[in-house]
């Protein structure tokens, strides 16, 4: 039964990648078969012994409402999960406003998308309100959003995904937290 759980969480997975990336099944197995991790990016924060990380491209600049909208987003997405989760969606997002794929300003990543559940649950509607701000969740992702700015510990990630418990580890693939990070 857990074999078959795998296969169809894979499946949903791979469909899920190629509707975002608008590359063939073909196409992303020899992107992860050629896929090569940098030391800093593929070692977790608490195993790396040289506490190399990848740096997240300093041509993002992020003005406070970008900040804000980001910070609120990764609350909404992934506010429930561990706080290095929050960093890596944080800075997959901001991998995405430097990666020229992708649209060049944080509103058009996440409301052009649709990768967002929490924009298309009308969650995240565009401004983030004071009573917003106050919760402890926003004040978590707005840290998270932080440090992702200064380290990015998926290597450069531009997607991002949910995997079951049950579900394989993936060659090239950034794990953490239930959640899976990848170029």
């Amino acid at each position: 039964m857990k074999i078959i759980k795998s296969v169809i969480t894979g499946v949903v997975c791979l469909g899920i990648i190629t509707s975002c990336t608008g590359k063939s099944v073909k196409e992303l197995m020899n992107d992860v078969k050629n896929f090569r991790w940098e030391k800093s990016g593929a070692q977790d924060k608490e195993n790396d012994k040289d506490g190399e990380y990848s740096p997240v491209n300093a041509e993002v600049a992020l003005d406070e409402d970008d900040r804000e909208l980001i910070s609120w987003v990764v609350a909404c997405e992934v506010g429930d999960r561990p706080y290095k989760c929050q960093v890596c969606l944080a800075a997959v997002i901001l991998n995405r406003i430097a990666d020229e794929g992708f649209s060049e300003d944080a509103r058009g990543v996440i409301f052009e998308s649709g990768d967002f559940t929490s924009v298309t649950r009308g969650l995240v509607t565009g401004g983030v309100s004071e009573a917003e701000k106050a919760t402890d969740r926003y004040k978590a992702a707005a840290r998270a959003l932080a440090e992702a700015m200064e380290n990015d510990p998926t290597g450069g990630s531009l997607y991002f995904g949910y995997l079951s418990d049950d579900a394989p580890a993936v060659t090239g693939v950034y794990e953490c937290g239930g959640m899976v990070f990848c170029r």
